[in-house]
């Protein structure tokens, strides 16, 4: 043969060339999947996908978690599941496996990343408490600040008191808002609010329970305690009639008859609507202990929406233009913020020009309405979810039911 390089002739086995010393075999070197690609590795005669996770621990270093799923006949088919992995990555422990096997079962990769998005969507976990939370937080923290800081952040706590029971990753910026804006204290305590809320996020994120701090949302005022407004009738008004001419519109209108929170009205499935003997009613509600599935009677002014809306297909009674449950910054921003404008109630709001009706001012029009409505301060506290009644939906007798009916009646 000849010398790849002099190209003069050699034996055929020579491993050098003897007379230009260039070795004849050509080593290629092995093509090495980038750091954070993910990997797969031989396990017998299947194939495992590998992808490492790296997350900060408590004391600044960072450390690996590994996700690691098995059974895939080639090694091409393990390296394409490795974005499904990386998907998985929020999903806890203890539930992500079952997420995997659900996904490997799915015909394609896109199907496959649907279906952890859908079971990260629909998962309850964490579960973890606000209340919880600050208590496993507490003397994590206290060790680090000093007391005259831990004294504001355990008086701030008190003006929590209706998030108590709800579970962290459910909050958005608007319940905690709702929070300060009740706050009957000045500046300084709204700012020992803030400040425990990012503690909390902060602790939180560290820990996978959320991903987002929602706490650098929430607006102080500059006068101190200011009241988010209630939306007017006239503003309700306006919204009723673009109904069926404007995109969704009756999800606002709803809103406002419900008394729900914003998130709280667009988790209801279709099993939450009952009919008992002509009383018609919603259960939902998860924010606090007396709000937890209560029973909402509906008004008439809603009533034959939510019939209509519970005859559509899918789901959830109120649904996104794919028939999968929305969340409330969708509703805000896609939705109730668009409206809003086009009604002329307000401008669409950005950094210079923030809302001054956001959704949450619908349910303090629903709160006004119960000042005036008549029945017992019992019936009006189980619809609105924000006392300690602690009789739920599941002891109600119809008469409690009836006498909710009485007041949604009189709207």
């Amino acid at each position: 043969m000849l010398c790849r390089k002099c190209k003069k002739q050699i034996d055929d086995d020579s491993v050098f060339c003897k007379y230009c010393g260039v070795r004849q075999e050509i080593k290629r070197s092995r093509r090495q999947r980038p750091n954070g690609a993910g990997t797969a590795v031989p396990r017998g005669k299947s194939w495992t996908a590998v992808y490492n996770v790296t997350y900060v621990v408590d004391d600044g270093r960072h450390d690996q978690d590994k996700i690691t799923l098995g059974g895939f006949s080639t090694k091409r088919a393990a390296l394409e599941f490795i974005p499904v992995l990386k998907s998985s990555a929020k999903i806890p422990k203890d539930e992500r496996n079952k997420a995997l096997r659900l996904a490997k079962d799915m015909p394609t990769i896109t199907d496959a990343l649907l279906s952890i998005e859908n079971y990260k969507r629909k998962s309850t976990t964490p579960e973890i408490t606000f209340k919880a939370l600050y208590e496993r937080w507490y003397p994590f923290y206290e060790q680090r600040c000093d007391r005259s800081t831990m004294n504001g952040h355990r008086a701030a706590l008190a003006y929590f008191r209706e998030l108590w029971g709800a579970p962290f990753a459910s909050l958005s910026a608007d319940d905690l808002q709702d929070c300060i804006d009740a706050c009957p204290k000045g500046r300084r305590t709204q700012e020992n609010m803030k400040s425990l809320g990012k503690r909390l996020y902060e602790y939180a994120i560290g820990r996978a329970i959320v991903d987002r701090d929602y706490a650098s949302y929430v607006y102080i005022s500059k006068e101190g305690n200011k009241p988010r407004p209630a939306l007017k009738p006239e503003h309700v008004e306006l919204i009723r009639q673009q109904i069926g001419k404007y995109p969704l519109a009756e999800y606002a209108y709803c809103l406002c008859y419900l008394g729900h929170r914003p998130n709280e009205m667009l988790q209801l499935t279709k099993d939450a609507y009952h009919n008992d003997n002509g009383v018609e009613y919603l259960i939902g509600g998860f924010k606090t202990a007396a709000g937890t599935d209560r029973a909402v009677t509906l008004a008439p002014q809603i009533a034959p929406l939510i019939r209509r809306l519970v005859q559509a297909p899918g789901a959830y009674i109120f649904p996104g233009p794919d028939g999968e449950m929305i969340d409330d910054e969708y509703f805000r921003e896609k939705i109730f913020y668009p409206l809003l404008a086009h009604l002329g109630i307000q401008q669409l709001p950005d950094k210079e020009h923030p809302a001054i009706y956001v959704p949450y001012s619908c349910r303090h029009f629903f709160a006004n309405l119960l000042k005036d409505a008549p029945g017992a301060e019992k019936d009006k506290a189980a619809l609105i979810g924000h006392s300690d009644y602690e009789t739920t939906v599941r002891v109600y007798q119809s008469e409690d039911l009836k006498a909710m009916q009485k007041i949604t009646n009189s709207f």
